[in-house]
């Protein structure tokens, strides 16, 4: 959480991006209670990750397209990957090399949509932690949250989602 509050308090804008299985987690507010939240927190937008899904849907489809007779794994959850690259590593060049979702998202933002931002992304899984340190991957997330700390985040604030009118998603 300390990560995520430093990049609020700085001069860049800071965009949170959320996964989409975010109603289970908060089933007691609108889904543009939320956004409003995490407004008032200080983030400058708040963006869906369905729209980095619908990316990485669209490069795996290509992807498949091209390799058509191979043998393929997909997957973009960080536990599976690490399950196979510490358990069955001779599977490893089966696993289809496109970044996750959140990852696709965050790149997404940072090049194309709002350059010079900086994004946290808020989850139900604590791999993506994890997934935020691989080496090539570090630059693209400033800083991963689960949910629990998202949660605990509105309420250091003081910010009572039911209270706040609903907000739309931004971004496309």
């Amino acid at each position: 959480v300390a990560p995520a509050n430093v990049l609020l308090k700085g001069n860049s804008p800071v965009i949170l991006i959320i996964a989409p299985s975010f109603p289970v987690a908060f089933p007691d507010y609108e889904h543009g209670q939320i956004v409003a939240a995490a407004k008032k927190l200080g983030f400058s937008e708040v963006i869906e990750v369905a729209f980095g899904a619908e990316l990485v849907g669209r490069a795996y489809r290509q992807y498949i397209e091209q390799h058509r007779d191979d043998t393929l794994i997909s997957t973009a959850c960080p536990s599976i990957v690490n399950f196979v690259e510490k358990y069955y590593p001779n599977i490893i060049p089966y696993l289809v090399p496109i970044v996750s979702p959140m990852i696709a998202a965050a790149r997404a933002i940072k090049r194309k949509y709002r350059p010079g931002s900086k994004v946290v992304f808020a989850g139900p899984c604590v791999a993506k932690k994890h997934e935020r340190e691989i080496s090539e991957l570090e630059d693209d997330v400033d800083v991963v949250l689960t949910f629990p700390e998202l949660c605990r985040m509105f309420e250091e604030s003081n910010i009572d989602p039911s209270k706040l009118d609903p907000l739309e998603f931004d971004g496309p």
